[in-house]
């Protein structure tokens, strides 16, 4: 079968910026031409594909209803372009990885895990962005992006981490000081640290939950000290403030030093795992390969 006679390339550009905009001077100002070849771009468009995309009223254009559908799938064969421009830039520096992931999971897990990886490739160039933010699903200049939950979904490709757990926490010397901390039925009665995970993650456990679970009714919970990010929680445990929910992976090593005591068996398990996502292109670098099988194989401590 003939393939189908497209318009011109330029021609499209202009259709895709002014499909954003419906705006002739702002599409000019964005491709840094005239308004003039704008408008003749897009009666060109018009002229080869044989067909009215535009419905014009005194001096506005706009797209007519059928145009609409043709204007998106437009948009994302350039996005797809872009894509295919981005995967043959990155073959040119296989050295340098960046990572982006949850902030309290870069510091508390996983900057320890590329520690010890770099001492054995200490000639790889990481790049570390510690957020919350997502970064654009194609993760065009990202190689990874370790996120939680159904944040995964929005990425290409995905990897399962760790399922994490949480449980008590605290100093050995608030421990000292408070001896019944180890009570559940007492905990509640002492001074307790929260972690405000945000409205996008209500679900994930908090001490109502734990003492629920280990079928204990603290009543009213005394009001402590809340954190923005679990790590800062933590600090403030090891700094003998109060006793926290910790999660495994968070806190291994404080355990293993001292720093932190754990206080009970009990625990809960979070609702969703942890993830590693990457996008296109990202597997052709050996260096990509051996680091997503390393984070991968030291996951599965905590799984």
């Amino acid at each position: 079968m003939k393939p189908p006679k497209l318009p011109s390339l330029r021609a499209l550009q202009v259709f895709a910026s002014f499909g954003r905009t419906l705006s002739v001077t702002q599409t000019a100002q964005e491709l840094g031409v005239t308004s003039g070849a704008v408008s003749q771009q897009l009666k060109v468009l018009e002229e080869q594909t044989g067909r009215a995309l535009f419905n014009r009223q005194g001096r506005g254009i706009f797209l007519l209803p059928g145009a609409e559908a043709y204007h998106k799938q437009i948009c994302e064969g350039f996005e797809t372009l872009a894509q295919a421009q981005h995967i043959l830039d990155r073959l040119e520096d296989t050295a340098d990885i960046s990572i982006s992931a949850l902030p309290s999971l870069l510091s508390r897990w996983l900057n320890p895990v590329l520690s010890t990886y770099q001492d054995h490739h200490q000639d790889l160039s990481l790049r570390l962005d510690s957020t919350h933010k997502e970064p654009e699903r194609h993760l065009l200049s990202t190689t990874f992006r370790l996120t939680y939950g159904a944040n995964a979904d929005t990425f290409p490709y995905r990897r399962h981490l760790f399922q994490d757990a949480v449980f008590p926490v605290c100093a050995p010397a608030f421990l000292s000081q408070f001896p019944s901390a180890s009570d559940p039925a007492q905990m509640a009665q002492l001074p307790l640290l929260h972690t405000d995970w945000g409205p996008a993650h209500r679900d994930l456990p908090s001490w109502g939950d734990w003492f629920s679970h280990c079928a204990v009714d603290p009543g009213t919970l005394p009001k402590g000290a809340t954190y923005s990010l679990s790590s800062l929680t933590l600090e403030a445990a090891i700094a003998g403030k109060g006793i926290a929910l910790a999660q495994t992976s968070f806190v291994a090593r404080d355990l293993q030093s001292g720093r932190l005591i754990r206080l009970s068996e009990a625990q809960i398990q979070m609702p969703q795992p942890y993830f590693i996502c990457w996008g296109e292109g990202a597997m052709q670098s050996t260096n990509a390969r051996d680091l997503l099988d390393w984070i991968t194989s030291a996951a599965r401590e905590f799984d």
